[in-house]
């Protein structure tokens, strides 16, 4: 099996590589939520649209590295039109 990398710039502006082991798209079929009351809502949304897993290898060093990697993704996935990618 061979898997892939993301290019990114790190913290000191060097250019770096995230490893990529598996990427899954679901279907997310809906949201529960309870309340302390004993009541339970269910949120159907989102229910249908796919999401995008991305699993990476364990080589971030720092917080930074991941806010750089995350947003070098999610500019990729915003100028290939694959998705809004609005991570908030």
């Amino acid at each position: 099996m061979q898997r892939g990398v993301l290019d990114y710039y790190n913290r000191n502006g060097e250019e770096s590589q995230l490893g990529i082991k598996r990427i899954q798209i679901v279907q997310d079929t809906a949201q529960q939520m309870h309340s302390d009351e004993d009541v339970s809502y269910i949120n159907f949304n989102r229910a249908g649209m796919g999401m995008l897993k991305i699993f990476t290898l364990h080589e971030l060093e720092h917080p930074q590295d991941a806010t750089a990697a995350t947003m070098e993704l999610q500019s990729m996935m915003q100028h290939l039109a694959i998705s809004k990618a609005n991570f908030a």
